[in-house]
């Protein structure tokens, strides 16, 4: 799974990673020998995932050459002029200071589910805690972390590391994208992870 994040090439997928692995790590769950071991073949494939986009320039359709093209260029060194930040940055900035202004205008009860995927600019927040707050309000600014302190509630039992690994994983990706809760992946895994407060209690189970 390292190896496979990894080859993303992701800043944020990279950066909400991290904190659960050394979730993982602190609870004994993952053996620092073995993420070692994944740390080495997740740097092979990846080296090995360059060269393989570069060599793939050559005798691919128009489709694939976009694909390719989107991950070479996050990996690619970029040097904007001096003052001046890359322009997906500056696209981030500028719909954080959009969506926040949203929130200050309509606190309370926000502009609306779906306003940041319908408004001037070509993508949403990318973050979910700004999302909620511009199209949902006060509420929406809450929606992520509570759902995060439920999954830790359930997991409270046995399962705890592993439910705040991934509660760790949420809080931060939450950060970076504003997809968090729509995405097929984290909503089953959320439904999972959700499905610990089913589980007796360690106290319970040593009784």
């Amino acid at each position: 799974v390292t190896a496979g994040v990894a080859t993303t090439f992701s800043r944020g997928v990279l950066l909400a990673w991290t904190p659960a692995v050394l979730v993982l790590v602190s609870g004994r769950v993952l053996h620092p020998g073995a993420l070692a071991r994944a740390f080495v073949v997740a740097a092979t494939l990846g080296a090995g995932g360059l060269l393989a986009l570069q060599a793939a320039r050559t005798g691919t359709t128009d489709v694939e050459l976009s694909v390719i093209g989107s991950r070479w260029t996050r990996v690619q060194p970029q040097v904007p002029a001096a003052g001046q930040l890359a322009v997906t940055d500056e696209l981030r900035i500028e719909v954080a200071r959009e969506a926040w202004g949203m929130f200050k205008a309509r606190p309370i009860l926000g502009h609306g589910l779906g306003t940041t995927e319908a408004w001037r600019f070509p993508e949403s927040t990318h973050n979910t805690y700004l999302r909620g707050a511009a199209e949902e309000g006060v509420p929406g600014l809450f929606l992520l972390p509570l759902l995060i302190a439920a999954l830790v509630w359930a997991g409270r039992g046995r399962e705890l590391t592993t439910a705040l690994a991934y509660a760790s994983l949420l809080a931060v990706l939450g950060l970076f994208s504003h997809n968090v809760l729509e995405e097929w992946p984290l909503l089953l895994t959320t439904a999972v992870v959700g499905s610990f407060a089913g589980l007796p209690l360690e106290s319970e189970q040593d009784a």
